[in-house]
């Protein structure tokens, strides 16, 4: 692999990632994609290139990028970003909890309500 772009993206996925190199696969074969350890839907792909959008996470960090295909093999080289400078807060998250913790999370405030 060459290059990822963009090489950064948001928690909650849903935006176009490329990865270009030699050998990816043979045009039709790249079975599997993961950008920091989360499989991404692979959109499009060639003998150099795949394009996949990510995945939605709640987790922040980096990690490899993983491309697999049935001629080539696994690669793992470049690296992909979640959540460059984004804070937990800005983001719009349905929290459901169980009896034992007794909360209810309401978005449009951001914040739990414990009972």
């Amino acid at each position: 692999m060459s290059t990822v772009t963009p090489s950064t993206g948001p928690f909650a996925g849903n935006n176009y990632v490329t990865i270009r190199g030699t050998n990816l696969g043979n045009g039709t074969d790249i079975t599997n994609v993961e950008l920091a350890g989360i499989n991404a839907r692979i959109v499009a792909q060639n003998t150099t290139m795949v394009t996949v959008i990510a995945a939605q996470t709640v987790f922040a960090g980096s990690g490899s990028v993983y491309v697999s295909s049935v001629h080539f093999g696994s690669s793992i080289w470049l690296s992909y970003l979640y959540n460059p400078g984004m804070s937990i807060s800005n983001l719009d998250i349905i929290l459901t909890c169980d009896s034992w913790c007794h909360c209810r999370c309401h978005p449009e405030f951001r914040t739990a309500v414990w009972n």
